[in-house]
């Protein structure tokens, strides 16, 4: 979504933006693409200040995964991210597995190509956050995350730059707010 030759200096700026909003005792939730992001997403955190380790949060989603070329690539059954941060935050849940098993959103259900299940999402907001934290989503997507920080009773920003995504997910938060 961010062009390849920019993506350097994108990275380095939104981790520089983050840090300085977050709130002391903080963690940061990247999720990216291992392949071929690993090792700059890594550096790029640690520069901005942040601390964190090559260990990953892990995201097994179960079913048949799912392959650009199946042909020739094995399909892929998770999804990567760092968690980092900033000053001496404690875990909510203490000695939780970094590892998150939760089913893929149905794709005819999805409205954005990365969309995460709500339920993955309230589950690392009580792992690394407490009850009435701020929660900051600097890309909403699918408003998940949103969704998700509102259920857990926690405050939630974020922002969208597609107009189509921003959307789609007021007439899912339209249709889920009618129902309570």
């Amino acid at each position: 979504e961010v062009d390849k030759a920019i993506y350097p200096e994108f990275l380095l700026n939104l981790l520089k933006e983050s840090y300085r909003v977050m709130a002391d005792h903080s963690w940061l939730v990247f999720w990216f693409a291992p392949e071929p992001y690993f090792n700059l997403v890594y550096e790029t955190i640690k520069k901005v200040g942040f601390r964190t380790s090559r260990m990953c949060g892990i995201w097994v989603k179960g079913g048949s995964g799912q392959s650009m070329n199946p042909t020739i690539r094995l399909s892929n059954n998770y999804e990567m991210f760092f968690y980092a941060w900033k000053g001496s935050p404690s875990l909510n849940k203490a000695g939780k597995s970094n590892v998150f098993q939760y089913p893929s959103v149905p794709p005819q259900q999805k409205i954005h190509p990365t969309e995460r299940p709500i339920e993955l999402t309230k589950d690392l907001y009580e792992t690394f956050t407490f009850p009435g934290s701020r929660v900051l989503i600097p890309f909403l997507g699918s408003g998940n995350g949103l969704l998700a920080a509102t259920q857990l009773g926690m405050s939630a920003i974020g922002f969208e730059l597609s107009k189509g995504y921003k959307d789609s997910f007021l007439v899912k938060a339209n249709s889920m707010f009618a129902k309570s």
